[in-house]
């Protein structure tokens, strides 16, 4: 129930979520996850998962973390998903990235920052020009306010990037 929009269709789906393990949420969507590790996805900007390629890569889920307009995915084989994306809720998108500690997001959805076992960091987002990748490489802790982000580095520094107007 609820809004055409923002996922009335779960009601037109009623036959695919049958056995479902888990359901998470954004802003204006649904993803349900079933026991034989199928997805389905609902709501705004629904699709089906498995004809843009994207479903392929949903195996061996290790986390799912909502953003503002889709989900950020992690796999046991090192992958990062990307369902929807940062103001772009049908930008679909997988990157292998191997060794992720730590995924985090800002508290709108606006930024994703993943942590690498190696210390370095790797950032997708909105108003990212400002992101000092490169003096990143040894990132110890990332915070999240709103619409910004900041690391600190293992030699004491401190960056901040993100929407300049919100933090």
């Amino acid at each position: 129930w609820g809004t055409l929009s923002s996922g009335e269709q779960g009601s037109a789906l009623r036959a695919q979520l049958v056995d479902v393990k888990s359901v998470y949420a954004h802003d204006s969507a649904f993803l349900a996850e079933k026991n034989d590790g199928t997805f389905v996805y609902w709501g705004r900007s629904s699709r089906d998962l498995s004809e843009t390629g994207i479903a392929a890569h949903l195996t061996n889920i290790t986390s799912v973390i909502p953003l503002r307009d889709g989900f950020v995915i992690t796999t046991a084989d090192d992958k990062i998903v990307f369902i929807g994306g940062i103001d772009e809720p049908e930008a679909d998108s997988v990157e292998i990235l191997p060794g992720i500690s730590q995924i985090i997001t800002s508290k709108f959805g606006f930024g994703v920052v993943a942590l690498l076992d190696d210390g370095s960091v790797k950032a997708w987002g909105r108003d990212l020009t400002c992101f000092p990748e490169e003096s990143l490489v040894h990132g110890t802790d990332v915070k999240t306010y709103w619409f910004a982000l900041s690391a600190l580095t293992a030699d004491w520094r401190v960056f901040s990037w993100g929407c300049n107007t919100k933090g």
